[in-house]
């Protein structure tokens, strides 16, 4: 089941450039408490002008929202960014078409935020809500701290080369996915008809010519369809 949001706030998915601002101010916040190594540099200088080039472009391309939370006063307290994966092994590749994948990044709550883990835990969840809508099977997460780890882990995903989550999902007519599916197993169908028919056909014509091979009056004088008749099914597997 999916968490709650406190009381306290209120969760919205966005998908214009008005949200932008606080995507990057979230961004910046996030490397700034991670305290990595040239964070203050990074954050300053170059995230600004990557992270709005990158947004803009998965906007275009790759069904880019970011989850937002707001407090009693309309304020955006907290952000998850969410695309689909672009990249090795990404969507654009022919031989993954029956596969979506699902990213979320960025996710982050301010420090004063009362009730900052269950925001964060509940953005998440709003992300994976919206994942299983647009049909994904599978989403992931890079986890930049164990406390991040730890609120993967409780929304139900698991550790791999990444941490993932599976996203069973019911089929829908509607689906790009599941109408591929749905014709890819209607030509299987109709190969295996075809290849039936075609085996009943040369063992009826194999049948009749030995028939009138044994040089039988009546075999002679009867239609080939009707003799066909007489040809006895093949017996059952095991020799029961």
């Amino acid at each position: 089941a999916a968490a709650p949001a406190p009381s306290s706030v209120t969760l919205e998915t966005a998908h214009g450039a008005e949200a932008d601002a606080h995507v990057l101010r979230h961004l910046r916040a996030k490397h700034l408490e991670e305290r990595a190594p040239g964070a203050s540099r990074w954050a300053g200088e170059e995230l600004p002008e990557r992270a709005a080039a990158f947004v803009k472009g998965a906007r275009e391309r790759l069904e880019y929202a970011v989850c937002m939370a707001r407090d009693a006063t309309g304020a955006v307290v907290g952000c998850a960014s969410s695309n689909v994966w672009e990249g090795p092994g990404s969507n654009n590749h022919s031989w993954q078409t029956l596969i979506k994948l699902g990213v979320v990044w960025g996710l982050h709550v301010d420090r004063e935020q009362r009730e900052r883990d269950a925001v964060a835990a509940a953005l998440l969840e709003h992300v994976v809500a919206r994942w299983r809508e647009t049909g994904c099977t599978k989403g992931f997460v890079m986890a930049a701290s164990d406390a991040e780890a730890a609120l993967f882990r409780r929304a139900g995903f698991e550790a791999h080369n990444a941490m993932t989550i599976e996203l069973g999902r019911a089929p829908s007519p509607t689906s790009p996915i599941d109408l591929l599916r749905g014709v890819a197993m209607r030509q299987r169908t109709c190969a295996a008809e075809a290849a039936a028919a075609a085996a009943t056909a040369e063992a009826e014509a194999d049948f009749v010519a030995s028939l009138r091979a044994s040089g039988a009056a009546l075999a002679q004088q009867v239609p080939a369809s009707r003799l066909a008749l007489l040809r006895l099914p093949p017996p059952p597997m095991g020799g029961e």
